[in-house]
């Protein structure tokens, strides 16, 4: 062998092709290529998302490839958009024909508007103030009553709650 250090074996690291060449004890010069193209990688990528904190609205994500990768689901588009929580698949092909799948999950979608429950200090009949507490569904901001959970009814009547959640949702919850 006259080439690659004399040696007779070559370590593929990536797809390609090699050329041995050599000379047989008549002074004969011959070659040999060898080609591999089925080493499998994963591309280097970037994923950028329309918004990455808690939302009620929908997520639009980009793919960025590496050169030579290609995607073929999706119609061939690096965009997806989540309506709602999930994962989806970007589905790539390399130069070479190696299929491969980049999987993107977006879990931050709420367009759930919040609800709550009440609890009233006393249901029966009473001459004295009736406390009422908010028991919101999830984390949300009193945009009424002074930002306060409770209310205090001195005579009967009616009172709604209004809040928002993280997300941007508004809801209410009338008391009677």
């Amino acid at each position: 062998f006259t080439n690659n250090g004399g040696n007779h074996t070559y370590t593929f690291n990536d797809n390609g092709e090699f050329t041995f060449e050599f000379v047989d004890k008549a002074g004969n010069v011959g070659t040999a290529t060898v080609i591999v193209n089925w080493i499998a990688k994963l591309p280097k990528y970037e994923i950028h998302y329309s918004k990455t904190t808690v939302t009620n609205q929908d997520v639009k994500v980009v793919l960025e490839l590496e050169d030579g990768y290609r995607i073929f689901n999706n119609n061939a588009s690096k965009e997806y958009i989540f309506k709602e929580n999930g994962t989806f698949e970007f589905q790539y092909k390399d130069k070479y024909g190696n299929d491969g799948f980049i999987p993107v999950t977006v879990d931050w979608i709420d367009k759930e508007a919040p609800t709550a429950t009440i609890e009233y200090n006393t249901t029966e009949p009473t001459k004295e103030p009736v406390i009422v507490t908010l028991r919101p569904s999830e984390e949300v901001t009193i945009t009424n009553n002074d930002g306060k959970d409770t209310y205090t009814f001195n005579d009967n009547g009616e009172f709604t709650f209004e809040f928002v959640d993280k997300a941007g949702n508004i809801g209410s919850t009338t008391v009677v």
